[in-house]
């Protein structure tokens, strides 16, 4: 009795740490492992002469955020059948107990009178395949068949909750052992070495359930405490005493009977509406989006209705278009309408403000005709202006320096008496209405450019009293033939030199540039473009005076 009132105060201390963590509906897995149902009997010394023993539109808002039912909600079945796989192991294993390890089925059935207290009974059957002899210094293990039963009843309290049930209870009753018979075996009395046996049997412990429907709930284990009196096998006198094992079972619970809970009252939605714009402007036939955002806490399906104190609701569901199109300056409400069909209902607004249009300033640019002038030139600068209100526009000019001619759009800048230089020609535009813009253009005055120059570019030299020219000068030449190609308003003047000294040297002169004038005519270049003048040299100037000088002459000059 001392045992087991200390088997129901550990149950009791056990409970109590437990229960606040089933209370959080988790569970671990249990792994049990199996092998195969076993018997031991245990041979008496020799000579001994004992026996061996053993809108309106419907639109579904988020998730319902209704609260779970809580403890006190929970209902509790009448009645619970429980039918599974069961296992027995002797602890510890020794030579005194009968089981060493048992596969078997167990079936209980519960009645509860509350959602705490019921009364159990349970009925286990299992079957051992394998029979162990022990003796001095030997173990031998042989096949074998024999039965095992229990039929207990007893109190079971439950911690209910709405999908986890853990649960405690306390068995008691008888354990039938049948005759334990060795295969194979006949003509002897060692072929039944165990005798049937029935005795007192106790179950402590618990296990846990998980509902899966209404009626049916998966118990992932049921753990026990198993103490039987069954006669120890290894003495002469078969003496009783408690024998401890554990029992670990697991299967299916089939429930029945109890109501099923009440429907929970209906909760209207809630809703609240918001626009993307709440200022629009009058005749612009502006659109606001209006959004209702609504939930139901109990995941009904939504109904919306919207109104207007002014212009049309385009649209059904949760957001729609309001058109402002006709609407006079003023305040208008947009009112949603959310009902879930089930009695429950919401109401939201959002106000809109369609103000008078504010005048729109005109946009100006101006463009110059020409620039840059030269002084006492004219040019025209030209306002192009636009105003989205299609107001009637002036325009007014006015000038850094300078003289303006003409009023409009288009005015004319006169640079008659001004020095070189950048000035500013300014335009305004105005609607009559207080909007106006302005526009700025530069007129750049630049000095008349100096007339071109000629200018000598080459020369080709000669040996004394010769007039024909060496390749170094028709290199030379080469390249003016070139250049007047590139050129055709230019021309060139061939000035002929001869020293005072060499025989005839003013005919001379005039012969060498009439020769160079020839090679260019024959390299394609018109003779009106070619020019010759003969001059005479300094007297002591020596070879400086034997050579012609090449003029070039840009078109507007002279040389």
């Amino acid at each position: 009795m001392k045992l087991v009132a200390r088997m129901f105060g550990t149950l009791a201390v056990v409970a109590a740490l437990a229960s606040p963590l089933w209370a959080d509906d988790t569970a671990k897995k249990d792994d049990s492992s199996s092998s195969r149902s076993a018997s031991r009997v245990s041979t008496p010394p020799a000579g001994s002469d004992s026996s061996p023993t053993q809108t309106t539109a419907n639109t579904t808002p988020r998730a319902s955020t209704a609260p779970r039912a809580t403890y006190d909600d929970v209902l509790f079945p009448k009645v619970e059948l429980f039918l599974g796989y069961s296992y027995i192991r002797g602890v510890p294993e020794d030579v005194g107990n009968r089981i060493i390890s048992l596969h078997g089925g167990d079936a209980n059935v519960a009645i509860n009178f509350n959602r705490h207290w019921g009364l159990v009974g349970d009925f286990s059957g299992y079957h051992a395949s394998e029979l162990q002899f022990n003796g001095p210094g030997t173990s031998r293990v042989v096949d074998a068949n024999g039965d095992f039963f229990m039929y207990m009843g007893g109190p079971r309290y439950s911690f209910r909750h709405e999908r986890w049930t853990p649960f405690l209870h306390a068995l008691f009753g008888v354990a039938n052992a049948k005759i334990v018979t060795v295969v194979a075996c006949t003509g002897s009395p060692v072929c039944t070495p165990l005798p049937s046996e029935t005795v007192f049997a106790m179950a402590l412990g618990g296990g846990l359930d998980v509902k899966v429907r209404r009626h049916f709930a998966l118990r992932l284990v049921q753990a026990e405490y198993l103490m039987t009196r069954f006669r120890d096998p290894s003495t002469i006198a078969g003496e009783r005493s408690a024998r401890n094992n554990i029992r670990l079972s697991t299967g299916v619970v089939f429930r029945f009977g109890g109501n099923p809970p009440p429907p929970p009252p209906n909760r209207p939605p809630v809703t609240t509406c918001s626009v993307d714009k709440s200022t629009v402007t009058s005749g612009a036939g502006d659109v606001v989006i209006v959004r209702a955002q609504a939930s139901d806490p109990d995941s009904d399906p939504l109904n919306y209705t919207w109104t207007a104190t002014g212009g049309t609701v385009d649209g059904t569901g949760a957001e729609v278009r309001w058109n402002s199109t006709g609407l006079n300056a003023g305040n208008y409400t947009v009112k949603a309408h959310v009902d879930d069909g089930r009695g429950g209902a919401a109401d939201c607004s959002a106000d809109v403000t369609v103000a008078a249009p504010a005048n729109r300033a005109p946009v100006m640019t101006c463009a110059v005709e020409r620039s840059p002038i030269q002084p006492g030139e004219r040019t025209r600068i030209t306002a192009t202006a636009t105003d989205a209100d299609n107001d009637p526009l002036t325009y007014s000019w006015r000038t850094s320096a300078g003289k303006l001619t003409g009023t409009g759009a288009t005015t004319e800048f006169d640079s008659t008496g001004l020095a070189a230089g950048s000035y500013t020609i300014t335009g305004r535009v105005e609607d009559g209405r207080g909007g106006a813009a302005d526009c700025s253009a530069a007129v750049e005055v630049q000095a008349p450019p100096a007339p071109p120059q000629a200018s000598k570019t080459n020369e080709c030299n000669y040996r004394a009293s010769s007039s024909r020219a060496d390749n170094v000068c028709k290199r030379v030449l080469d390249d003016v033939a070139l250049r007047l190609k590139n050129e055709p308003k230019s021309s060139v003047l061939l000035i002929g030199y001869a020293d005072p000294a060499e025989k005839r040297s003013a005919k001379l002169a005039q012969d060498r540039a009439d020769m160079v004038k020839k090679y260019l005519t024959d390299k394609g270049v018109d003779a009106s473009r070619v020019a010759t003048r003969a001059a005479g040299g300094e007297k002591g100037a020596g070879k400086t005076n034997q050579r012609i000088d090449i003029v070039w002459v840009p078109e507007g000059a002279t040389y």
